[in-house]
């Protein structure tokens, strides 16, 4: 007779042999999952090089600065942290925006830089923000960041004498 049978293997550690080809370690066979739910499966980090980018319209512009991840299951979720710094021109009640776009679809989470009532000279603002994304496939997935003014005067973005990069980080979470 045959019988199907469900088990569950409880233990309190899992060692790999200590000599051999395989020394100290556990191998998953190929075409099996290790899912553990919650722990970070994969990061990726992307960096902008330093370029100056220039927009003086309420049309979205890129950084220059994306980042491409393949999820390894439709549900993982994608952690998206992005550190910016865009100039603010000397206008009063100007706030530059950002904005983390998936393949071109906005996440939601755009992020106004702050501002006051007062007028600002051309130094940079830094913003700093996180997103969860569900993208639900298994493809390359490409994330840019983007920028506009809120009323046309000009902003830049990665700009000024102390120029400090944009980051934009990409961590896969199992589902």
């Amino acid at each position: 007779r045959w019988y199907k049978m469900a088990s569950e293997l409880i233990v309190q550690t899992l060692k790999g042999p200590t000599s051999g080809a395989n020394a100290n370690k556990v191998i998953i066979p190929s075409g099996q999952t290790l899912t553990a739910p919650g722990h970070v499966i994969q990061v990726v980090h992307e960096s902008n090089p330093g370029g100056v980018f220039s927009s003086n319209s309420q049309l979205w512009v890129s950084t220059g600065l994306t980042a491409t991840i393949t999820p390894t299951s439709t549900n993982s979720k994608i952690i998206v942290t992005v550190a910016a710094r865009v100039s603010r021109p000397a206008v009063a009640g100007e706030a530059p925006r950002l904005k983390v776009t998936r393949g071109g679809t906005e996440l939601i989470g755009s992020a106004n830089i702050f501002y006051s009532t007062s007028s600002f000279d051309y130094s940079g603002s830094h913003a700093t923000f996180v997103l969860e994304d569900s993208p639900n496939t298994t493809s390359a997935t490409t994330y840019t960041l983007e920028f506009r003014t809120r009323s046309g005067n000009t902003c830049e973005a990665n700009a000024g004498s102390s120029q400090v990069p944009d980051t934009l980080s990409l961590m896969e979470i199992a589902g």
